[in-house]
């Protein structure tokens, strides 16, 4: 064998040697820390110190004492209740807790066997004492001093004073409840936006909000189905999408604590709720999705199950840290706090964000005439007639139709052309904001006018003076709540006019491409 041969056997020996002592020092050092965690988690088991223990279910009776109140808690049945008041209503899932969090108790240290003196340790002046009783009548009194950073827990000794012990500080939040915080509260309405059907916000000062839906039946159910019935004079098309936004708000309406569970006259008065500030009133429905023949569940209109609801909340006056409202909610005798973040977003609203900004809705399927009156007097009217295209099949499946669109009564406009200007004019022509005066341009005569007939509506709107420059007062069956910009009304006029006619869209068809 050659002198390079054996050289290379050797690297490659070596080579093998060097991987296979790796992959041992890797297995070895994995098993060194699973070793490690092991002891860890024994000597953690052993330091842990078992003061007492009782089933959490043959817990029959829970006293406990902190800084603001002490209170005896029975179990009658099923349900918890306040020994002194059986008619308060107790927050069971708060004493569920408590069962769980004491029912079995360790310490994570032995501090002294015998104290010299329990005021070290805050002990002879407890911040907090629990008492537990089981149906067998055996009670174990839990006393809890000051929490101790260096310890790591609160000091505690169990039953009879004797050794003082450290546990876990997070116990105490489990028994540190005012009397109002241990009140059941209402559960809040379980409220999704797009299942309001009613919005209804009446303040004790200034204007009052209302908006109500419905699909068939709402005035403007051609539009987004949203009526806007205050606080205008007159009831205007709603905005679904702004809508939502609000009521997605909705969720947060929920009560923080308890302050009374059983209101008088008095207290109503006491908490400004004899004349509330302001009373919100919502109607929602609430969905559950129907199981299919095969058992699947399709989530369609058709197999949906709506059950409606109410929700009445009367908002008082603000508490002492002006951070919550007393609030009083239908079905219940109670009062209650409600952050102000939560009824602020309700209350605090512009009607104006939630109207439908567009002076009409394109939808050339309903549309049947346009006449306007320019501002130079010219008069002009555009009618539409529409035949359903037998077999037609549009992507969405609503039916096709064919539109005759004739100018004046005698030019027939490109029905494309048309209808490409028909959506660009009404998508531009929106309020610009809520008329804010009501002296500026009184008496003076319209500018220029428009009806609009569809299949459900005929608008008469007019367009008047404002202040000159920028806006006209939009009046609509004599009533003027919005502006609009004086320009694009103009532009909107002309822009009508622009529609190619047939003979114009055919004769663009027929011309020959231009030569480059």
């Amino acid at each position: 064998m050659s002198k390079k041969k054996r050289q290379l056997i050797t690297i490659l020996i070596l080579v093998v040697v060097l991987a296979a002592s790796g992959v041992g020092y890797a297995v070895l050092s994995k098993q060194q820390t699973k070793r490690e965690k092991q002891e860890a988690e024994k000597e953690q088991e052993a330091e842990e110190i078992t003061l007492y223990s009782m089933k959490e279910e043959e817990i029959t009776q829970i006293y406990f004492k902190n800084s603001s109140q002490e209170m005896t808690l029975k179990k009658d049945g099923e349900r918890w209740k306040d020994s002194l008041d059986p008619d308060f209503p107790v927050n069971q899932e708060y004493v569920q807790e408590m069962t769980e969090e004491a029912g079995t108790l360790t310490a994570t240290q032995l501090v002294v066997k015998e104290p010299e003196s329990l005021s070290e340790y805050t002990l002879d002046k407890p911040l907090y004492t629990i008492e537990l009783t089981n149906q067998s009548g055996e009670k174990k009194r839990l006393v809890i001093g000051e929490e101790s950073v260096a310890a790591g827990g609160c000091y505690a000794y169990v039953d009879q004073a004797g050794p003082v012990y450290v546990i876990a500080s997070n116990l105490t939040d489990y028994f540190d409840y005012t009397r109002n915080e241990m009140m059941e509260i209402p559960e809040p309405p379980a409220v999704t936006a797009e299942y309001v059907t009613g919005f209804e916000l009446k303040p004790a000062k200034g204007k009052a909000f209302a908006a109500k839906y419905s699909e068939t039946e709402a005035e403007f159910s051609d539009v987004e189905g949203w009526d806007i019935t205050k606080p205008y004079q007159k009831t205007v098309p709603g905005s679904q999408e702004a809508l939502q936004t609000l009521f997605a708000e909705l969720t947060d309406l929920e009560p923080s604590e308890g302050v009374v569970y059983r209101s008088t006259p008095k207290l109503l008065r006491q908490y400004g709720l004899a004349e509330p500030q302001y009373v919100l009133d919502v109607d929602y429905d609430t969905v559950e999705i129907d199981e299919t023949s095969d058992g699947s569940q399709e989530e369609t209109e058709d197999s949906q199950t709506r059950t409606p609801h109410h929700y009445q909340i009367s908002i008082g006056s603000l508490n002492d840290k002006e951070d919550h409202y007393f609030v009083s909610i239908d079905g219940s005798d109670g009062i209650y706090l409600m952050p102000v973040e939560a009824i602020d977003a309700l209350v605090d609203l512009d009607a104006f964000a939630y109207v439908y900004r567009q002076l009409h809705k394109p939808v050339m399927e309903t549309l049947k005439e346009i006449r306007f009156t320019n501002k130079q007097g010219q008069e002009h009217q555009i009618q539409v007639t529409k035949k359903e295209v037998e077999n037609g099949i549009s992507e969405d499946g609503s039916t096709v139709y064919d539109y005759t669109i004739l100018l004046d009564g005698k030019t027939e406009l490109d029905e494309y052309s048309f209808q490409d200007v028909y959506h660009s004019v009404f998508d531009g022509l929106v309020y610009s904001r809520e008329r804010e005066d009501a002296t500026k341009g009184q008496g003076q005569k319209a500018q220029a006018s428009m009806t609009i007939v569809t299949d459900k509506h005929e608008y008469h709107l007019k367009f008047l003076p404002y202040d000159g420059n920028n806006f006209y007062r939009v009046e609509q069956d004599g009533i003027c709540n919005f502006l609009v910009d004086m320009n694009v009304v103009e532009q909107a006029m002309d822009q009508l006019l622009s529609a190619e006619t047939v003979e114009e869209a055919k004769a663009k068809e027929t011309e020959p491409p231009t030569q480059e």
